[in-house]
């Protein structure tokens, strides 16, 4: 059987069970957050399951896959001047686009993508998947 180390992707996280599905063993969390970026996929205090992505992992990411990145210190200063402060440590978003340099990610529920704040996000930012 194989199994899959899960990690949290929120600034504060309450594990809310152990769960088997289809042999692959996962923990739920609950999220708290600041925003309803992805409403109505997922909203603050949905439970959701998320994956910590190895470099192989990273390479299958597609269009569509929401993902749990960190800007970096550079990026949230240059947000902050832009008047776009940023509370949470990971932020989780979907994948639009993607080019073989990084990522162009966008809450569903924004009119805006991050990349106008954060520049093009590198994989390197990127440490889990989320699955809903």
């Amino acid at each position: 059987m194989l199994r899959f180390k899960y990690l949290v992707i929120a600034l504060f996280v309450i594990t809310f069970g152990n769960n088997f599905t289809n042999g692959f063993h996962y923990n739920t969390y609950t999220i708290s957050c600041d925003s309803d970026s992805m409403f109505p996929v997922f909203t603050c205090h949905n439970i959701l399951k998320v994956k910590f992505l190895n470099a192989n992992d990273k390479l299958k990411l597609e269009i569509g896959d929401i993902v749990a990145y960190s800007p970096t210190t550079i990026q949230r200063f240059k947000a902050r001047q832009e008047g776009f402060h940023i509370t949470t440590t990971w932020i989780l978003h979907r994948i639009i686009n993607k080019t073989n340099q990084g990522y162009i990610l966008k809450g569903d529920n924004n009119n805006f993508v991050d990349n106008d704040y954060f520049g093009l996000i590198k994989p390197y930012q990127v440490s889990y998947k989320v699955y809903i």
